[in-house]
């Protein structure tokens, strides 16, 4: 009875569609190869097409925030001969993408295309700009509303000539989050 109970438990959750799911919000934990590196995220996503069975099309609006303790050379920063400056390193950005995703039972493999701005400090100095990013990701959907995902984004500042110069080059993050459908 265990085993039958498990057969139709494993196909009602590889069978399951997120058609019911049209809003979903997520959190992750984040980490790029520029200071700050670590930092958490906040996404909410909402489908866009709904009619195509195994294609799913969402829209996305993220905010991260990343900080960490730093000593930053700001001579290379103001030019000045002040030499070497203990403080913390805060960052946040934030931004919205277009995903498309294809439904593979258990897996989501999706890519996606997104636009950001973000704002980073140290002491005094304070810098904003925008960005372009390419993402492409995979979550795994063991309960059908519940997503953990892992997700690689890679980003150019300002020019869209440059991100495409410089994938794999580039700035670049991993998250590793969970998203919940409602």
């Amino acid at each position: 009875m265990k085993k039958i109970f498990g057969i139709i438990l494993l196909i009602g959750l590889v069978t399951a569609t997120d058609a019911l799911a049209q809003t979903a919000l997520g959190l992750s934990y984040e980490r790029r190869n520029e200071a700050p590196t670590n930092g958490f995220g906040i996404q909410l996503e909402r489908g866009i097409l709904g009619s195509i069975p195994v294609v799913d099309v969402r829209a996305r609006i993220h905010g991260s925030f990343f900080t960490e303790a730093a000593e930053l050379n700001q001579d290379a920063i103001q030019n000045s001969l002040t030499g070497l400056v203990d403080g913390t390193a805060q960052s946040y950005d934030f931004g919205a993408a277009v995903i498309g995703g294809v439904g593979l039972g258990l897996f989501r493999p999706y890519a996606g295309l997104g636009v950001g701005m973000e704002n980073w400090e140290f002491e005094d100095y304070e810098n904003s700009t925008h960005y372009y990013y390419g993402l492409a990701g995979i979550a795994i959907t063991p309960i059908p509303f519940v997503k953990p995902y892992l997700e690689f984004r890679f980003s150019s500042y300002d020019d869209l000539s440059e991100a495409r110069q410089e994938i794999g080059e580039g700035n670049a993050r991993v998250h590793l989050g969970v998203t919940i459908g409602f």
